[in-house]
């Protein structure tokens, strides 16, 4: 019999806070309190090797995310306990590591994003007194107001080409929706259908910025993967039937999706070409967070949990239908 202190203390990689993979498919970041303390580690995908912490300084560090260049390493650090973050940039390479957001007097979601030249992080928070989405230089500088819509903000994603942001905020009652903003200054509009606006989620741009994924429970009350074109507004729906389906992303090839298909308390990761049948695949009964195609296309990076696992890292080859694990909490 495990004593509750003990169990308490039982470590686990951090699910929701999510992981990254670099760019060129060989690094693995991510959020462990392998110690007792919320740090940063990252792992050789092309190695049997142990994850190294790369993480330096006081604070708990979440939500790393590699620059597109692969060569420097963003994330959150909250110093405290209270959840008022801080975005930190490490130069992987120097190990020197830079504070944007100094002697900040607001509060910074740990949801952010590189712009895909590197140049800027697009970011979260409620300076103005509402979760608001500004845009930041990379290398520090004043955040510039660039959507506010009067809801609290989630999700902010970059489009490949850059011409956009997709933004997930709160809506009326508990509907969330998705903004994209034009970043030329043209008006921002909602992914919607012929009757207006829709309830959606977890937005992520396709390879050629054309098309965003994400999901929804307005075809049939379960939550179902839409794919909403930029330029023609038109929704095309994925998947159907009584199973919610949530958090899709793409292959770096636009020619798979991945996300969790869920029917009661047990879910498992999908992978759908788009031009034929999806495949299932489980490591146990339990839940599956978050996956992510390797660059490659061959590999899928997912968390997951259950009584018997607390939440690590593993890795699904789709074409041999082989999981192994990534990281060992226990």
């Amino acid at each position: 019999m495990i004593e509750i202190e003990r169990l308490l203390r039982v470590p686990y990689v951090d699910p929701e806070g999510s992981f990254d993979i670099s760019p060129d498919g060989t690094r693995l970041a991510f959020a462990w309190n392998l110690t007792g303390q919320w740090e940063i580690y990252e792992l050789d995908l092309n190695a049997a090797d142990i994850p190294k912490r790369v993480s330096v300084g006081p604070g708990g560090k979440f939500a790393p995310k590699y620059s597109p260049d692969g060569s420097r390493l963003a994330y959150v650090v909250d110093f405290d306990g209270g959840e008022n973050f801080h975005i930190f940039i490490q130069n992987l390479k120097t190990n020197q590591h830079s504070d944007l957001t100094p002697d900040i007097d607001f509060t910074i979601q740990p949801n952010f994003c590189w712009s895909p030249d590197g140049t800027q992080i697009a970011f979260l928070t409620d300076q103005s007194g509402c979760f608001d989405t500004y845009v930041m230089p990379a290398n520090g500088g004043e955040p510039r107001l660039l959507f506010a819509n009067g809801f609290p903000a989630w999700t902010v994603r970059w489009s490949p080409d850059e011409k956009y942001l997709a933004v997930m905020s709160e809506g009326i009652c508990q509907d969330y929706g998705v903004y994209i903003i034009p970043l030329d200054g043209g008006d921002p509009f909602p992914i919607a259908d012929e009757r207006g606006q829709i309830n959606a989620f977890n937005p992520a741009w396709s390879p050629d910025g054309e098309q965003i994924v994400f999901h929804s429970d307005v075809p049939n009350g379960f939550h179902q993967i839409g794919i909403f074109d930029v330029t023609t507004k038109q929704i095309t729906w994925l998947t159907i039937g009584k199973a919610n389906c949530r958090i899709p992303s793409w292959s770096k090839d636009g020619t798979h999706l991945t996300y969790v298909r869920a029917q009661g308390a047990s879910d498992k990761v999908v992978v759908h070409p788009l031009d034929s049948m999806a495949r299932e695949f489980q490591v146990e009964i339990g839940v599956h967070y978050k996956p992510r195609f390797t660059p490659d296309g061959e590999h899928v990076i997912f968390a997951f949990g259950n009584p018997s696992h607390p939440p690590d890292l593993w890795k699904l080859t789709f074409s041999l239908g082989e999981i192994c694990q990534l990281t060992n909490s226990l």
